[in-house]
């Protein structure tokens, strides 16, 4: 379930990322990795680790910038 910022910006998990991008997990964090998405760290207060949320505009700005259009013969 995606999450919220106060801008209104939609915040997405890990599992959620890889669902709309379909592919695994695992390529959701190599692409985080390399730096091809941004992503935002949640930390409560009373927290030791962040919960990593990959933003709406992040996965569009990938979508967009990996687009191409078909080639007709």
């Amino acid at each position: 379930m995606p999450h919220s910022e106060r801008s209104g910006t939609t915040l997405h998990t890990i599992p959620a990322t890889a669902r709309l991008l379909g592919c695994h997990r695992s390529h959701v964090y190599r692409l985080i990795a390399r730096g091809e998405l941004r992503v935002t760290d949640i930390k409560s207060p009373t927290s030791t680790r962040t919960k990593t949320r990959v933003p709406d505009s992040s996965i569009q700005e990938y979508s967009d910038r990996h687009a191409r259009t078909a080639v007709t013969a």
